[in-house]
């Protein structure tokens, strides 16, 4: 395992990714669930203490794309596709971000032995006598 250092700081840089269908996958299964936890009551609940749409903290992904259903200008479904289809967006870029840097060390999210791997390598660069 690779100990690199940035300045005062020892760092370890995982990155997790997974293939591109299973991604959008569990970015549509998120979304759903999120919804189904109560998104719009929690968007809805916040705009009715006065929050105001303008907020940087509302002008995110998942909260944004309600707007046109709460006013009434736009379906649910319409709404719901257009938090998946900008959720993905997102990701994507967060991808290209992390291809055009080097020194991760890529773990496939899609694969719990790879994750538990990640997780143990973790937990061994952290042991106190490691880092001295």
């Amino acid at each position: 395992m690779e100990r690199r250092s940035g300045g005062r700081f020892d760092y370890l840089s995982l990155a997790v990714g997974m293939d591109r269908d299973t991604l959008y996958d569990r970015i549509g299964d998120r979304v759903n669930s999120m919804v189904s936890l109560g998104l719009l009551d929690e968007l809805k609940a916040l705009l009715d203490r006065g929050y105001s749409r303008d907020l940087v903290a509302l002008d995110t992904v998942g909260y944004k794309e309600w707007f046109p259903f709460i006013d009434g200008e736009e379906s649910f479904a319409s709404c719901l596709e257009m938090v998946k289809r900008n959720t993905r967006r997102y990701a994507k870029r967060q991808m290209t971000w992390f291809r055009h840097h080097s020194g991760f060390q890529w773990v496939d999210g899609a694969d719990q032995d790879a994750l538990s791997d990640a997780m143990d390598r973790v937990q061994s660069w952290m042991e106190p006598d490691k880092n001295t």
